[in-house]
């Protein structure tokens, strides 16, 4: 099943701030499903909403629910360490 990206939404009192949160759970090796966690995740009071973000492709994750990622209002991109140190040595 490989790395899944979920994006969660929290409760909050203020208009201004929206608690996200964006995480990646691996269920290489998990005896339930992405889909099966997403539903026990739905059902806690501390979540508002919670949104299942399928692989693009094998072995490819991409956020497509904040995409695109900006810090600092630049964009950016996140590597595996092998792809890193691959673009630093060239």
């Amino acid at each position: 099943m490989g790395l899944w990206c979920f994006a969660f939404k929290f409760p909050c009192q203020s208009q201004r701030i929206k608690p996200l949160r964006h995480d990646l759970i691996d269920f290489s090796h998990s005896e339930i499903s992405p889909e099966e966690a997403e539903k026990i995740f739905e059902n806690q009071k501390f979540v508002k909403s919670v949104k299942l973000l399928s692989p693009i492709a094998d072995r490819f994750v991409g956020d497509t629910y904040y995409f695109p990622l900006m810090v600092m209002d630049e964009r950016v991109l996140i590597f595996r360490k092998e792809i890193y140190e691959g673009i630093s040595r060239a």
